[in-house]
């Protein structure tokens, strides 16, 4: 499960998208990741919070206590304008990082264009005022795998967000390749601690993000998501270690509406109640049938999609980056082409989350999909 998990993180680097090759800012790299679609431009803001009644656990000093970085992604009023936030902080040490631990991990030698990616900007404009279309949006909660970060799932993120949707992805401390914290500080992962023991900590650090967002909600020291959050219809999802987490944590929290995985490993005992919710999971070639016990008992609406020609890290940007081919021949990425395996998994992420959070028609959930033939489909 470690090393899977680790592969996660292969697919978690998403920063905060970047500009396409058409708008590339002047000075700036050509982007390798599509446009969002949706019909809001789309803002970013991140905030660094306290869990002032837990320990951290994955430092020595005993008196730390846990502390997260947080980074929403949501519509933005249409007249933003100017330049677009990095796709990347501290994205020198995260690349360093990230590529020892795929060596190490996977025996795959990486050289990743660290030049390039500290260029990059993404599709999203720091601090933006809220678009007033809506009174409030429907929040999709996200994990990225173990060793990964929100930012490298930004073409998902910032997707949902151009849909509608206040996005808010968690970066774990000492989890994460890099955390770089607002005040200064990054810290970067701890080699001791394995998937296994991260997982009881994403828990209940989920279950802190969910308690932060709605005293965000009633009173936002900035007063840019005040009354922004619409907490009646919450939604949780992630990535291998992070979807299995959302999973734990449906179970335990009645907040959540609806709960997505992409490719979780194996949970075994770990869930040991059924999941209430509306409940989808995506599993890639090599994974098929790694939960089917938790889909099998689910109580509320389930589906189970396996993904032909995708491999673990097919859910995020990875696909995207420049000098990421090595990883093709270690069986972390499948044959799918980039564009197309976004297309694909954007489409059942937006109509499960419209479906049970908006009350949309969604279609595509009816049964075997003509247009997405890669997807074996079954639901109950």
């Amino acid at each position: 499960m470690v090393k899977k998990c680790l592969t996660a993180l292969v697919l978690g680097i998403t920063s905060l998208l970047i500009t396409n090759a058409n708008g590339a800012a002047a000075g700036k790299a050509a982007s390798p990741f599509p446009d969002p679609t949706g019909q809001y431009k789309v803002g970013t803001v991140t905030r660094q919070w306290v869990d002032n009644s837990r320990n951290e656990i994955f430092t020595e000093t005993s008196d730390d206590k846990r502390q997260l970085l947080v980074q929403f992604w949501y519509p933005a009023d249409p007249k933003v304008s100017g330049t677009p936030a990095p796709y990347m902080t501290a994205s020198d040490v995260t690349l360093t990082i990230f590529e020892e631990l795929i060596d190490g991990s996977r025996n795959v030698k990486l050289t990743l264009p660290h030049d390039e990616f500290a260029a990059y900007q993404s599709h999203a404009y720091a601090d933006a005022a809220v678009a007033d279309a809506q009174s409030g949006y429907p929040v999709l909660v996200f994990s990225p795998g173990f060793g990964a970060t929100p930012t490298m799932y930004t073409v998902q993120l910032e997707e949902l967000a151009s849909q509608g949707y206040v996005v808010v992805g968690i970066n774990y401390p000492y989890s994460s390749v890099a955390t770089a914290f607002l005040d200064g500080k990054t810290v970067t992962i701890n080699p001791k601690f394995n998937a296994s023991a991260n997982f009881p900590v994403w828990v209940q650090d989920q279950i802190f993000v969910l308690n932060q967002l709605e005293a965000l909600n009633a009173n936002d020291p900035d007063k840019l998501l005040t009354g922004k959050l619409d907490l009646k219809h919450i939604g949780i999802f992630g990535h291998s270690l992070g979807g299995g987490t959302a999973i734990k944590v449906a179970t335990q929290d009645s907040r959540v509406g609806a709960v997505l995985s992409e490719d979780s490993p194996a949970l075994g005992n770990r869930i040991d109640k059924s999941v209430e919710q509306p409940f989808l999971m995506m599993e890639s070639e090599h994974n098929v049938d790694a939960n089917v016990t938790v889909y099998q008992q689910a109580k509320g609406p389930a589906y189970d999609l396996a993904m032909n020609t995708f491999e673990h890290d097919n859910f995020g940007d990875l696909a995207f980056w420049p000098g990421i081919e090595p990883l093709k021949s270690a069986s972390a990425l499948g044959a799918i082409v980039p564009a197309r395996s976004n297309q694909i998994v954007n489409a059942y992420i937006l109509a499960f989350f419209d479906k049970y959070l908006r009350g949309k028609a969604a279609p595509l959930l009816d049964g075997a999909s003509a247009e997405y033939k890669e997807v074996q489909f079954q639901s109950k």
